[in-house]
C-alpha cells in the first residue's frame, strides 16, 4: 500500500490543490440532489443509493484535464475506476462482479467456549 503523504512533505497538496476544492463540492452536492434512488452506476451497472456513500465522478479524469463532476458513482468503484485509465475494464463491460473494497473484513475468528 502506498505511503501517505502528509502536510509536512513537500509533495503534500491539499484537497484544494489537487482539484477537489468548494466548486467541486457544490457541483458533487447537485448531482445527489439530482440523484434518482436506484439509478444505474456507470462503473458497475448495479443500483445507487444515497445511502451507500456515492461519490462525484468526471467522466473526463483531473488527470486528463477535467473540471468538474458530472456523473455519481459507488465509492467503491470511484476507488477501482482510480484515473480512468482502467475504464475498458469496468465490470459494466465485462459481466464481472465489482470489487468491493468496502466489504473487506479480514479475519473474523472467534473463539471456541470452552
Amino acid at each position: 500500500m502506498p505511503q501517505r503523504l502528509r502536510p509536512g512533505d513537500p509533495r503534500y497538496r491539499t484537497t484544494a490543490q489537487r482539484g477537489y476544492g468548494n466548486r467541486h463540492k457544490v457541483a458533487a452536492q447537485h448531482l445527489k440532489d439530482r440523484h434518482t434512488e436506484g439509478t444505474p452506476c456507470w462503473w458497475c451497472n448495479q443500483p445507487m443509493y444515497l445511502a451507500q456513500g456515492l461519490h462525484a465522478d468526471h467522466s473526463q479524469p483531473l488527470a486528463a484535464g477535467g473540471k468538474l463532476p458530472d456523473r455519481l458513482m459507488h465509492s467503491w468503484c470511484n476507488t477501482s475506476r482510480g484515473d480512468g485509465t482502467r475504464d475498458d475494464q469496468r465490470p459494466a463491460l465485462t459481466g464481472t462482479n465489482p470489487e468491493r473494497n468496502d466489504l473487506d473484513l479480514g479475519n473474523r475468528l472467534l473463539r471456541w467456549p470452552s
